[in-house]
């Protein structure tokens, strides 16, 4: 079985809105957008606006970034919100996925290694 759109969505919810992910989750924002770098931090236009910003990092920090276990934040949410005889394909499939943002109508995809 693969990931719908929907379940992508809601591994991407729980990865974002976890209590338990938080302090890493803040850790990781402020490494993904370079909080600590000296001086102004300036985006490519097509970088778009703050919410599609936010969208590209809620995509890396749960389908790319490991924990220190080597598992992502979306496979935590998987064994959290995908309990189904095949939840070892959900779990896997997680490493194979390509996140994309939707901004103005157009959608942007990025599958990182």
């Amino acid at each position: 079985m693969q990931l719908t759109n929907g379940m992508v969505e809601q591994l991407t919810e729980w990865c974002a809105l976890n209590d338990v992910l938080a302090g890493v989750r803040s850790k990781a924002r402020s490494d993904f957008f370079g909080y600590d770098e000296p001086g102004t931090i300036k985006y490519m236009a097509e970088a778009g606006e703050v919410n599609g910003r936010e969208r590209c990092f809620l995509g890396w920090f749960g389908f790319r970034f490991r924990l220190p276990d080597g598992k992502h934040p979306a496979d935590l949410a998987a064994a959290a919100l995908l309990i189904r005889a095949s939840l070892g394909t959900e779990i896997d499939s997680t490493d194979q996925i390509c996140y994309s943002n939707s901004h103005h109508g157009e959608t942007w995809q990025r599958c990182l290694p």
